[in-house]
């Protein structure tokens, strides 16, 4: 009954549609921030004289949504950046400081010719810092920042601590050392230069130290290193290689140690992509919650990652098996695949696309949206109206 209302109503109007600047004057006095918000408006309203699609309407003088409304932004499908090069040189005075800075200045001032994701956009992109004017951060190699730390003649990471915060404190030297040279890093004697009497380190005993070890809740090995050598987290007595200084006194493994499951191994590409898709998810997330939902081991969190070089195309790929979902059809392409269908109905077309039963996937979800000669379900499904 609502869209024969709606038809009723746009063939009563269809030949006293008012002006389009006029149309638009009125429109933009709404202060609608979206194409949604106009049509939950126009359906709430049916506003006299102004058409829901103004778009199909006033054809000569349509120059976008964000014409319309007053909001001037540009769908991001149809926007023209600036080239990378120009856009950095409209980037360097403004002094622009955070990745958040940008993207709230872009978004106040309606920049249309600059993307939110430059790293998206451009090839070209090397880093924000880069992009954004800023001078890169270059440190010394680990072996000329740990020289210059071990000429201090620091014997306490305290002393190193209040050290760096000193306006003298060298750019090319990191603060966190443990992280930059994560690779490098032993510990902070090695750091600093002094020795440890390390037979005369008294260790807890096992059980004591594996039920402080368990207390800090670490889920991984590589959250344990991380933990352990950072020199915030020293405590006496507490090792940081305890596979070594409890062999043979109570020492399993890892997992025993910090109080977790031993890992089942993250299932390989082909095997993990089979069963994800087996599993319908309609999302990204609804995969990332099935996994924390279930702790599901052998299914890693972040695919793209772990399968970079063993068969990784795309996330679409990965949870659908669609790797060119998202790549639509031509609007004759789209017509010809549906009508094939002998779907009845939008909301039929909706329910089926929502199941995934099509065999095809380069259809959007949305066609009257994307599509600009769209003509309505009738049309689009082949049925009379």
């Amino acid at each position: 009954m609502g869209n024969l209302s709606v038809k009723l109503w746009e063939k009563l109007s269809r030949y006293n549609w008012i002006p389009f600047k006029v149309a638009r004057e009125k429109v933009r006095l709404l202060k609608l921030n979206s194409t949604e918000d106009w049509l939950h408006f126009w359906k709430r309203e049916k506003p006299i004289g102004i058409p829901r699609n103004p778009n199909k309407v006033y054809k000569e003088e349509w120059l976008g949504m964000g014409d319309w409304l007053g909001t001037f932004t540009i769908q991001t499908g149809q926007r023209k950046y600036l080239t990378y090069s120009n856009a950095k040189k409209y980037l360097k005075p403004l002094k622009i400081n955070s990745v958040n800075e940008y993207r709230s200045y872009i978004r106040r001032n309606h920049i249309d010719f600059l993307p939110a994701a430059p790293n998206i956009v451009y090839k070209e992109f090397i880093s924000f810092n880069d992009w954004l004017g800023k001078k890169e951060k270059v440190f010394k190699t680990f072996n000329e920042a740990r020289k210059y730390s071990r000429s201090l003649k620091l014997t306490k990471f305290n002393d190193w601590r209040l050290h760096t915060k000193k306006k003298e404190f060298p750019i090319d030297i990191p603060t966190a050392p443990w992280t930059t040279y994560k690779n490098e890093w032993i510990d902070t004697s090695d750091w600093l230069g002094y020795k440890i009497e390390t037979k005369n380190i008294a260790y807890l005993p096992f059980k004591k130290a594996r039920k402080i070890a368990r207390s800090f809740k670490l889920k991984s090995y590589s959250e344990w290193r991380n933990f352990i050598k950072n020199p915030l987290n020293k405590i006496n007595g507490l090792p940081t290689n305890p596979n070594i200084v409890y062999k043979n006194k109570g020492w399993i493994n890892i997992y025993d140690w910090i109080g977790v499951e031993e890992r089942v191994p993250i299932l390989p590409f082909k095997k993990a992509r089979d069963y994800v898709i087996k599993k319908k998810f309609n999302s990204k997330s609804e995969y990332l919650n099935y996994i924390k939902k279930n702790n599901i081991q052998y299914l890693t969190v972040v695919p793209k990652r772990t399968y970079k070089n063993d068969g990784w195309i795309n996330t679409n790929d990965y949870l659908f098996g669609l790797p060119n979902l998202g790549k639509w059809m031509s609007f004759s392409e789209a017509k010809a695949e549906i009508q094939k269908m002998d779907i009845q109905s939008g909301s039929e077309f909706l329910k089926k696309y929502n199941k995934r039963v099509f065999p095809f996937s380069n259809i959007p979800k949305q066609p009257s949206r994307y599509y600009e000669n769209w003509k309505g379900w009738s049309d689009f499904l082949g049925k009379e109206d």
